[in-house]
Order: structure tokens, then C-alpha cells, then sequence
């Protein structure tokens, strides 16, 4: 490439990458309402330890862990500040989410060792429906994609100590981020020079690992608490634009690895420098797709990357010079268009409807926080939501209320043994009745007719 055409891209990138982040971000920005219940958990996590409550959780949670708790700290760290809890999230949840862009671009940089096609792989990823919707939502997501890509960035360029540390931070998100730790462990061992070289590069690691692992657990002893890191979201369903995405993404990975095999001779020379990030990968989608949809988004930023250096050396056999870039452009617009014909139809709708649940829920939990006492036993279909913003304990609804059970937040049009006492109205206009909220306060019938007839 000649020195004007370098001058060129060094130009295009220095511009694309803070227009690509800015675009991100105001794009994320217009569903900053958006704030789903695996957000709520963490935010009640974050409460109770702020009120001395450590990280235990409820009596009637289901999770045998702590949610993300490097994440519960962290949100925790904010409300020592006088921070709102929520808002915290949501705003480091975007920045982290922009933060994501600029690792995709450097990981992408030492995979393809081509800055163009590096800001190719960030603006695919910008565009991604998973980490539009991640991004104003408030959860632990974003920073551990932002962990999983530092891991990748600080290997590749052979820095050991700072690769494990962000190793070990990840593990603090997700414990299947363990596994992370034991393939740099496992790198090292293969890859350093025998003797005592390689005994120091291994102790180092292990050290700086243990460092951050063994107070997590004494932590643990200490308080009683059960703190395995877990994830909080349910499996979702992947629209068709986005298995298309995803399958024309992995064939091009699949395909770019077996270039390189086949051209330089030496399964083990590539996986060498390459073997980390992709066994990461498939350890990530193993698990994505039977049960932790979360993980998928961890692995979407690497699977674009090896995605195009797969098409960066299927195109090098068909062109040369600088049409070479054409097949790249065009298929990263085709990946865009795809992302944001999945975004637009299937994912935001969702997030609209999420956020005006959650106005509702607002709405309905101030309803309770003013009408109830202290004992009353309350259920509902988002018990985190309600909790949070009515600071009462709300526990999840069965199928078939208890008979314990005093009142109800829930969706359902007719609740039998309960009556409906309050359900939110938003107005449009001029005082003009708007939209009924869909969810509403049910209270038991015997326990109305207690109160009236004491």
C-alpha cells in the first residue's frame, strides 16, 4: 500500500471511530427509559449491602449466588457517592457499552492488522441489536464484554500479568469467565520457555488471580453469603436477520482459521497466538445457546473480528490493490442493514413495551408504598421492579396466590378471590384520558371485608 493511501485510512479512522461511537451513543440514548427486571435484581443487591444488609439477598430469592457482584459493587460504589442507584447503572452501563466500540477496534487491529477493516468489525458491532439493547439497560453486560475484550487485547500482546487480572475481574461477573483464567494458565504453561522462566510467568499469573479471588471468598466465609457470580437474564429467542448474522459471521471465522491453517502448514503455530480468543469463543456459544443468552454477547465483538479476517483472506485470493476493500464495505453493510432490520423490527419494539411497563410499575409502587403496612404480604410478576421503587418487600406471584397473600402486582385482567384496587392511567393531552396501565393492584377479598366490617 502506498504511503497516500495509508495517509488515507489513518485519516478515516482517526474520524470514523469517534463519529461511530457518537452515533452508537445517541442511538442507545433514545431508550434510556429502558430497564429490564435482571436490572433490578442487581439493584436491590446494591441497596441491601448499602444498608449493611451484605450481599445475601432476600430470603425468598431463587438464586443460590450473588448477581454479578463485581457489578452490584460497583453500582454500590455510586450510591456511597449520593448517586442514584439506577441512574448509575444506566450511565456506566452506556459508557461501557461505547467503551466496547473502541476494544473492538484494537482487538480488531492486532487480529487483521488492518485499521480500515478494524473499523469495519466496531461499526457492525455498533449497530448489533444485543448491545443497543444492553447498552441503556443498566446491567452487567457492557463491562463484561469490555473485561473479555481487555482479556483478549492485553494476550495478544503478550502482556500475561494485566490479561489475567482482567481474566479474574470477568470471573467476578460471570463464573464461567473461570474458564478464561485456566486457558491463559494453560497458554503460558505451553507456550513459555521451560525452566524457571516459565515457573515465574505461571506463579505470577496465579498470584495476581488469587489476589483478587481469595477475598471473594473470605468475603463469602466471613458473611455466610453464597457468592457465586451468576447471571440473572432467561434464555430469548434470535430472530431470523440475526441467525443469518450469526451464521454468516461463524462461517467466515470458521473459514479464515482453515486459510490460515492451510497456508502456514501448523495447526499449533496458529493457535499459538490465536488459540485463547477462539477457544473463548466457542466456550461462550456453547453456553449461550443452552441456557446464559448472555454470554452470546460477550463473544459477538470476537466473532465479528475472526469473521472478517476470515473475509480479509477470502477477498486477498480474489482481488488486489485496493478493490480489495470493496467485498469488505460491502459486506459490512449487508451485516449493518441486517442488524438494524432485526433491531428496529423485532428487539426495540420489546424495549418500548418494557419501558412503559416499568412507567406502570412506577406508578403502581408508589400506589403501594402509601397504601400499605408493613406486614402486609405482597406478590407480583416483576417482584425486583416493584421492590425497588415501593422499598417494600415484594415476593415473586405463583400461579395461584397463597392464601397469605395480601396483595398482588400483576398483568392479569381478572384475579379470582382479589379485587382490583388501582391501575395506573397515563394522559396524553389537555388532561385527556390516555392509555390503562397494563398492570394493576389487586387486593384480597376477605381482607377488604375485614376492614370494613371490623
Amino acid at each position: 500500500m502506498n504511503q497516500d493511501a495509508n495517509r488515507l485510512i489513518i485519516q478515516v479512522v482517526r474520524f470514523g471511530l469517534p463519529l461511530t461511537v457518537l452515533v452508537f451513543y445517541v442511538t442507545a440514548s433514545r431508550n434510556f427509559g429502558y430497564t429490564p427486571e435482571a436490572t433490578f435484581i442487581c439493584l436491590r443487591y446494591a441497596g441491601d449491602f448499602l444498608h449493611g444488609d451484605g450481599l445475601i439477598g432476600p430470603s425468598w430469592s431463587a438464586f443460590s449466588g450473588t448477581p454479578h457482584p463485581l457489578w452490584v459493587l460497583f453500582i454500590s460504589g455510586g450510591g456511597v457517592l449520593g448517586l442514584d442507584l439506577l441512574l448509575t447503572a444506566q450511565i456506566f452501563s452506556v459508557f461501557f457499552s461505547c467503551l466496547t466500540l473502541l476494544l473492538t477496534f484494537l482487538v480488531g487491529v492486532e487480529v487483521l492488522s488492518d485499521r480500515l477493516i478494524a473499523l469495519c468489525a466496531s461499526l457492525v458491532v455498533a449497530v448489533a441489536p444485543q448491545l443497543l439493547q444492553t447498552a441503556p439497560s443498566g446491567g452487567a453486560a457492557a463491562i463484561g464484554i469490555v473485561l473479555s475484550l481487555g482479556v483478549l487485547f492485553f494476550h495478544l500482546r503478550r502482556d500475561t500479568i494485566l490479561s489475567v487480572f482482567l481474566a479474574g475481574l470477568c470471573t467476578l461477573l460471570y463464573w464461567q469467565a473461570a474458564a478464561l483464567v485456566v486457558l491463559l494458565l494453560l497458554h503460558t504453561f505451553l507456550t513459555a520457555g521451560p525452566g524457571r522462566s516459565r515457573t515465574k510467568l505461571i506463579a505470577g499469573q496465579a498470584h495476581v488471580c488469587c489476589s483478587i479471588l481469595v477475598p471473594w471468598v473470605m468475603i463469602g466465609i466471613v458473611t455466610g453469603a453464597d457468592l457465586l457470580p451468576l447471571s440473572v437474564t432467561q434464555p430469548a429467542a434470535m430472530s431470523l436477520p440475526a441467525l443469518i448474522t450469526w451464521g454468516l459471521l461463524l462461517a467466515l471465522a470458521i473459514g479464515g482459521v482453515v486459510s490460515h491453517v492451510r497456508d502456514r502448514g501448523s495447526l499449533r503455530q496458529y493457535l499459538e497466538t490465536h488459540g485463547v480468543p477462539l477457544v473463548w469463543v466457542v466456550w461462550l456459544l456453547a453456553l449461550g445457546f443452552v441456557g446464559f443468552p448472555e454470554l452470546r454477547l460477550l463473544a459477538l465483538p470476537v466473532v465479528v473480528i475472526y469473521g472478517f479476517e476470515g473475509l480479509k483472506l477470502l477477498v486477498k485470493s480474489l482481488f488486489s490493490g485496493e478493490f480489495r476493500y470493496v467485498p469488505v464495505f460491502v459486506t459490512a453493510a449487508l451485516l449493518m442493514l441486517a442488524n438494524q432490520t432485526s433491531f428496529r423490527l423485532d428487539v426495540e419494539p420489546g424495549m418500548v413495551e418494557s419501558t412503559s411497563d416499568v412507567i406502570d410499575l412506577v406508578a403502581v409502587a408508589g400506589w403501594v408504598r402509601g397504601e400499605n403496612p408493613s406486614e402486609t404480604s405482597i406478590r407480583s410478576e416483576q417482584p425486583w421492579t416493584v421492590g425497588y421503587f415501593s422499598r417494600c418487600p415484594v415476593e415473586p406471584l405463583e400461579d395461584v396466590p397463597s392464601a397469605e397473600t395480601d396483595l398482588i402486582v400483576t398483568s392479569r385482567r381478572d384475579v379470582a378471590g382479589f379485587m382490583e384496587m388501582y391501575r395506573p392511567t397515563r394522559e396524553l393531552v389537555d388532561g385527556l384520558s390516555g392509555r390503562v396501565g397494563r398492570y394493576a393492584v389487586w387486593k384480597r377479598l376477605d381482607t377488604i371485608m375485614v376492614e370494613e366490617n371490623p
